[in-house]
């Protein structure tokens, strides 16, 4: 896959392209895994909205994970993430047990066609103890 940028993804470029090409198979990848906590998922959706924004509500995070969003970090992942444009799909992926908290993963669609996925490790009393997004 050719590319005109040197900040440009080879693997997104070429997974919009296929996705482009085979809508049926990108809409086998459009489909819910069973056993989504709505709950969970609002939550990971509006701490996406609040770090776009550059604020977020501390009191929805584990202590150390509050401490690890320095201004800097809100900033630096705005910077990063914002180019993608607003989310239009929030697809959940599965959850599983990791250490005493509950993960969380969904495959996230962006206005630009590019996505990502974003991890969410949840703790017993709701706290988000890790968010994670990677390219996907």
């Amino acid at each position: 896959m050719l590319e005109n940028s040197s900040d440009a993804d080879a693997e997104q470029l070429a997974a919009v392209t296929f996705n482009t090409l085979h809508p049926n198979i990108a809409a086998i990848e459009q489909r819910a895994a069973p056993g989504e906590n709505r709950k969970v998922t609002a939550l990971a959706q509006r701490i996406w909205k609040h770090l776009m924004s550059g604020t977020v509500d501390r009191s929805e995070f584990t202590p150390t994970m509050a401490h690890e969003l320095t201004p800097g970090a809100i900033a630096d992942g705005k910077a990063q993430f914002a180019p993608l444009g607003a989310p239009s799909a929030w697809i959940f992926r599965g959850k599983h047990a990791e250490g005493g908290d509950t993960g969380y993963e969904y495959h996230v669609s962006f206005s630009s066609g590019l996505a990502f996925n974003v991890h969410v490790a949840v703790t017993k009393d709701g706290k988000v103890d890790d968010y994670s997004p990677t390219p996907g």
